[in-house]
């Protein structure tokens, strides 16, 4: 009988989700982190075209997801062999009432 690993296949294809802790990333505003690895266009249970971030805060790594249109610019904007970096995560509110924000480095 065959075992699994006979099979050649890479569980999670290509991807690499990070194997840390998550956090939402609202418990990360006005903080300073360090990215150190990130992931674009993944799907998650709230949808498709996201990322995933790893970072390192207060000496622990973590990872957090968003589907801010300003962090995933930023992201493809600077090519992984720059990383890590530092960077402040902001809150930009719009629209009408407290629930409609986005997020953004600084």
């Amino acid at each position: 009988m065959k075992k699994f690993s006979d099979f050649g296949l890479s569980i999670g294809g290509n991807r690499n989700m990070f194997q840390v802790q998550q956090v939402p990333i609202s418990d990360l505003m006005n903080c300073e982190v360090i990215v150190r690895d990130y992931e674009l266009d993944v799907t998650t249970s709230q949808g498709s075209g996201r990322c995933v971030v790893k970072i390192e805060f207060e000496g622990k790594e973590m990872k957090f997801f968003s589907n801010a249109e300003d962090i995933k610019h930023a992201l493809r904007s600077i090519p992984k062999s720059e990383l890590p970096f530092t960077a402040t995560i902001r809150q930009r509110r719009f629209g009408v009432g407290n629930t409609k924000c986005t997020y953004y480095f600084t």
